[in-house]
């Protein structure tokens, strides 16, 4: 994916992840009026459900495939564990919330698999706090085994 595809879709991103909860939240508050339809706080609450979501899917599913084809299937995995380990723990449902975490470990082990056979650097903790960074030698992001000496 081109830099500027990946610019483009951050921002698109950003903008939904802000606007679309408070959007929510503003439908939420206008549905304490009199005037105000049953629906409306179920609607507000649908769309700051999604506002949140949507987008961490959209990035999760357009991250993996930015690291290899077909990558998006774990990030979907990812925001699926996020999601269940999170109902799971909130609505009291065992089988959501463990199959969550399982999710969760999967697709993180899914991403250090895919960078790991993309040459992508890796850190273990953050790169600004000096962290020990974690990639194979030869740092190719050909998956073809033909990797330049320079």
């Amino acid at each position: 994916m081109s830099d500027a595809f990946i610019r483009r879709w951050t921002r698109i991103l950003i903008v939904l992840v802000i606007g679309l909860p408070l959007t929510g939240i503003g439908l939420g508050i206008a549905s304490d009026g009199d005037w105000a339809p049953d629906w409306l706080s179920t609607a507000g609450l649908v769309v700051v459900v999604v506002g949140f979501v949507g987008p961490i899917l959209a990035a999760a599913i357009l991250g993996g495939e930015s690291i290899r084809r077909g990558g998006g299937i774990v990030g979907a995995l990812l925001t699926y564990g996020m999601v269940g380990w999170a109902t799971g723990k909130t609505q009291d449902i065992g089988w959501l919330l463990w199959t969550g975490v399982a999710a969760c470990v999967l697709a993180v082990i899914g991403f250090w698999v895919m960078g790991w056979k993309a040459g992508v650097p890796m850190y273990v903790g953050t790169p600004r706090f000096h962290s020990k960074t974690v990639q194979r030698p030869e740092n190719s992001n050909s998956e073809s085994g033909d990797h330049n000496d320079q």
